[in-house]
């Protein structure tokens, strides 16, 4: 039985194997459990489900990602990683005492397209999949809200990211200078998300909503820190480490570090890359003010150029041509739900026009630019820009150049997603699944020799574990290399280690049917078994079902002759054992009863004759004590005049002497009885035990 925590409350869980699903006798959830095949696997888990109590989702995410590099078929590790990626904590309800599901890192996509929960589907038992499923429908309908509260949210254009309150929940220096930089930002006409004046309006809601659309919106960040503590808090880095993140994905953002009174050494790993502001020089702040100015500024792109790259690629018609326009320009503005809108006008007038459709996917995916159709989808590459529904429509009603262009996007789609698979790809099946990538877009700039290139590291992958498994050496990991290897007949050198192992598993073999007993020739048996193509092996073992019951008859028949012989003697040595057997047996019976009788004159002596003692306290004064022992086990101790009683036995300790126990009410004292003229009396003190 293995000792786990709740991954809920803490608690510890009793886990039976063969588990996959238990429930918490301290917070009643039910819940799912991992692999937990040796007790550091195990250790690792509670590692970092004690990060994602915590909130701390990247720390976890990387003790889950470390398990999965060793068995990637561990559902519960997928579906951990989901609740990482979703930043879900899971807090009591008051009335129900129920967990439930809280997010903290809202994601654009539904929970069920995530690449990981559909692993984790994939690789759970039907107890798992029902409690995934279930949990999946809940985040996706909290989700769901999240982002119908985040659409009516207007955009941002700085988002100032810090640390409020220290451990002792007094304001931080940090909160004092992120106000300064927000009025001075604000008095510059940009909009800034600063959470202490953002947020006080929002009491008693979740703040997700209003943290998720900010993110998403604001062009700039900045974050503010006095220590790499700060830096690193929970919430701080979960701001920060989202916003890098959409960076990552192709965002059209910036993010500005900026320390005060610290090493700009201490700064976090991820900003290595990044120039960090020193707020403590002179005139900072203003320079970190006109640097926001000239980034936002720069950044604004006359509407025209959006217009005439849309205009290029297709025709529309009058009816729809200014409506259109508003789409373009709004979209570059970063109001995703009015270009929905506008859309949506459109589509009304005119229901098969391709420009509608991609901009709603536009707006959908927050893109400004046509050229970032391509990058949709980001790290995830499952989820490939030719399933949206809306580019579907878009290409299903394009015409003519338009519709060459929309085919031009859905390839560098999916070739920058084989890419990204290309990237990431670690073992045999993340290889071929790139090559599978690749292989869709045949022809398309160098697919086809990336896709050679990701079957023959796939390969390569198999080749090396065959070579582990040679080098352990056991028929068993050598029959598993025989396997794998015949997958890749193709690959060099594959096919003449292949006939080598062949080879020695042949001779191994004959050597086993010369021995000629029936155990070495099912041996023989089953090596043959494995490698029934080669040579003589498939008529050998045609052979060797009728040697192996041959060589059984002559094994039994040898055995009953060898039996006969042997019965007499056995007989005999079980005569002799159990005659001993008895004996000894009598002995420790005749011993038993002597010390039992022997305890019991001893109890009788101690009635007869009580015993005394004179001390000196440690002050000096002396004391008189006295021991009168009754017939029920009970002892009256005198002290200066004062008389208790107590219980008192005689036993036999394993040296053989004969010991006086007296339980007194804080401490047993043992005395040592020596026989003196016929009568045991107490000789000396033994030893006192608390």
């Amino acid at each position: 039985m293995t000792i786990f925590k709740c991954k809920m409350c803490g608690g510890g869980l009793e886990i039976k194997e063969g588990e996959s699903v238990v429930v918490c006798e301290y917070c009643g959830t039910k819940q799912t459990l991992p692999k937990l095949d040796d007790e550091r696997r195990a250790n690792m888990y509670d590692r970092a489900n004690h990060y994602r109590r915590h909130n701390d989702f990247d720390k976890a995410a990387g003790v889950y990602e470390q398990i999965l590099s060793e068995d990637k078929t561990d559902a519960e590790a997928y579906w951990s990683l989901v609740l990482c990626r979703y930043g879900v904590e899971y807090v009591e309800d008051p009335e129900t005492q129920r967990r439930i599901p809280t997010i903290h890192r809202t994601q654009s996509q539904s929970i069920f397209k995530d690449t990981d929960y559909q692993s984790a589907i994939e690789y759970a038992d039907e107890r798992q999949r029902i409690i995934y499923e279930s949990e999946a429908k809940s985040i996706d309908e909290i989700q769901k809200e999240i982002l119908n509260i985040s659409k009516n949210e207007e955009d941002y254009d700085v988002f100032i990211c810090y640390k409020e309150t220290d451990n002792l929940g007094n304001r931080t220096k940090d909160s004092v200078l992120a106000y300064d930089l927000y009025e001075e930002l604000t008095e510059e006409g940009f909009r800034v998300f600063f959470s202490r004046v953002t947020l006080e309006d929002k009491l008693g809601t979740a703040y997700e909503p209003y943290i998720f659309a900010a993110l998403n919106s604001a062009r700039v960040m900045v974050v503010l820190g006095s220590s790499a503590e700060n830096f690193d808090s929970v919430w701080v880095k979960n701001e920060w480490n989202r916003y890098l993140s959409l960076i990552q994905n192709g965002a059209d953002k910036t993010l500005v570090p900026a320390y005060i009174d610290m090493d700009p050494y201490d700064l976090p790993e991820s900003f290595a890359y990044l120039q960090a502001q020193d707020m403590s020089k002179l005139g900072s702040m203003q320079d970190m003010v006109r640097g926001i100015k000239k980034i936002l500024v720069d950044k604004k792109e006359p509407v025209q150029e959006v217009v005439k790259e849309t205009v290029a690629t297709t025709v529309v018609t009058d009816n729809v041509s200014p409506l259109l326009e508003r789409v373009w320009m709004f979209l570059k503005d970063g109001e995703w739900q009015k270009a929905d809108e506008y859309c949506e006008r459109v589509l009304d007038m005119e229901p098969k026009n391709a420009q509608a459709y991609i901009g709603k996917l536009m707006a959908s995916q927050r893109m400004s630019r046509t050229s970032q159709i391509p990058e949709y989808g980001g790290k995830f590459y499952g989820i490939m820009l030719g399933d949206n529904r809306y580019f579907k429509k878009a290409l299903l009603f394009a015409r003519g150049d338009y519709r060459k262009t929309l085919v031009e996007y859905r390839n560098e789609n999916i070739f920058q997603h084989a890419l990204k698979a290309q990237r990431l790809a670690t073992d045999k099946e993340s290889y071929l699944k790139a090559a599978e990538l690749f292989s869709r877009v045949k022809g398309y700039k160098k697919a086809d020799d990336y896709k050679l290139e990701c079957e023959k590291k796939a390969e390569q992958i198999v080749y090396d574990k065959a070579e582990e498994k040679i080098k352990i050496g056991t028929p068993k990991a050598i029959s598993e290399a025989m396997k794998l290897l015949e997958t890749i007949p193709d690959f060099t050198g594959s096919a003449e280690l292949l006939k080598k192992l062949k080879e020695e598993r042949y001779n191994q073999a004959q050597e086993k049917i010369k021995i000629g007993k029936a155990e070495t020739l099912k041996e023989a048996l089953k090596l043959l078994q494995t490698i029934p193509d080669f040579k003589d092996a498939s008529s050998q073992l045609e052979n060797l079902e009728k040697d192996i019951k041959c060589a059984e008859r002559k094994e039994t028949r040898k055995f009953f002759i060898t039996v006969i012989v042997l019965i007499p003697i056995i007989i005999g040595l079980i005569t002799v054992c159990r005659n001993i057997e008895k004996k000894q047996k009598e002995i420790a019976e005749s011993i038993e009863l002597e010390n039992e009788k022997r305890i019991t004159e001893i109890e009788s002596n101690l009635q007869l004759a009580p015993f005394s003692r004179t001390g000196v306290a440690e002050n000096g004064e002396r004391y008189n004590e006295k021991w009168e022992f009754l017939s029920d086990n009970k002892v009256n101790y005198t002290k200066n005049m004062v008389t208790t009683e107590y219980e008192y036995e005689v036993v036999i300790s394993e040296e053989g002497e004969y010991i006086l126990k007296i339980y007194y009410s804080a401490v047993t004292v043992e005395y040592v009885l020596k026989l003196i003229d016929d009568n045991y009396v107490t000789s000396f003190q033994l030893k006192n035990t608390d």
